[in-house]
């Protein structure tokens, strides 16, 4: 591997786990507060009238899921890319 591409993987490396701990702690959040919403708790009590729950997209608790899943998603596409990032630096450095 030539020595003037090694800062560029090393900067590539870093903003991955950047994004990896960003999103992890998003993801994080979201759930948390998701799970904490007064819909989510209607349903986990099993209220009378908790199937009468809003369910389109503007509540709360689907909002907060949806950026749980969407922060998952990409602090997984980003934990990959640094597994890469370190496999190459292991491999070829």
């Amino acid at each position: 591997m030539p020595q003037a591409a090694l800062p560029v993987i090393v900067a590539m490396l870093l903003v991955a786990l950047l994004v990896v701990m960003t999103s992890l702690g998003v993801a994080v959040r979201a759930d948390a507060l998701a799970r904490r919403s007064p819909q989510a708790r209607a349903r986990a009590s099993g209220e009378a009238g908790s199937e009468a729950l809003p369910r389109d997209l503007g509540g709360p608790e689907w909002s907060w899921r949806r950026v749980a899943t969407w922060a998952w998603f990409i602090c997984a596409g980003a934990s990959v890319l640094a597994l890469g990032v370190v496999c190459g630096l292991v491999c070829f450095g």
